[in-house]
């Protein structure tokens, strides 16, 4: 038997996946943290070498959140060694059923080095928009996930826009709007098309 709930281990997942903060920042979150009506979680209590910041998150995760009990100020009143068991049986079990010994190199951390790749990815040079997101106070701290970034596009051209003026040069030049993320607008288009 989990020390954690299984509801409020699922929650805490989804959490990281949505925000892709610290471990250690999700435990910092209280309930007045979470702004419901605008889908906003802020984190008033970042871990070292992390700047506070407000992250947009989807209605599903305010309404998840809003479904555990309010017992303390903290939304998960727990602690890190206790999450990082729970998380070590979880992902032990998950590898044994599905038969996929990869799944034990997944970590709390892992989210977070996903989605700060990923940016580093969809706006190539845009270092800021990394460390912004991440929510890091060095620039030291944002260039692993510029190196880690090693993808290469075969299907896609991928081009990013912070203003209008820029999204409508973008748009001039055949690249159709796919996704927002920290307000950076992400085009792509197909490789070799020309508008």
């Amino acid at each position: 038997m989990l020390p954690v709930k299984a509801k409020e281990w699922q929650h805490s997942c989804k959490t990281l996946k949505e925000t892709f903060v610290d471990p250690g920042e999700i435990l910092g979150l209280e309930w007045i943290d979470i702004d419901s009506k605008n889908g906003l979680v802020t984190i008033n209590h970042p871990v070292k070498r992390h700047n506070p910041r407000q992250l947009k998150v989807s209605t599903q995760l305010i309404y998840m959140l809003n479904t555990l009990p309010k017992k303390s100020d903290q939304i998960f009143p727990t602690t890190y060694s206790i999450m990082q068991y729970c998380f070590s049986i979880v992902r032990k079990r998950a590898a044994k059923n599905l038969q996929n010994p990869r799944l034990m190199k997944i970590h709390f951390t892992t989210f977070r080095h996903w989605e700060g790749t990923k940016i580093a990815h969809i706006t190539p040079g845009k270092v800021l928009a990394v460390k912004k997101a991440l929510g890091h106070k060095r620039i030291k701290n944002t260039m692993k996930y510029i190196h880690l970034n090693h993808f290469e596009d075969t299907e896609f051209d991928v081009a990013t826009a912070t203003t209008i003026d820029e999204m409508k040069q973008i748009a001039a030049k055949g690249f159709e709007k796919f996704d927002e993320a920290y307000g950076i607008h992400i085009f792509r288009k197909p490789k070799g098309f020309t508008s």
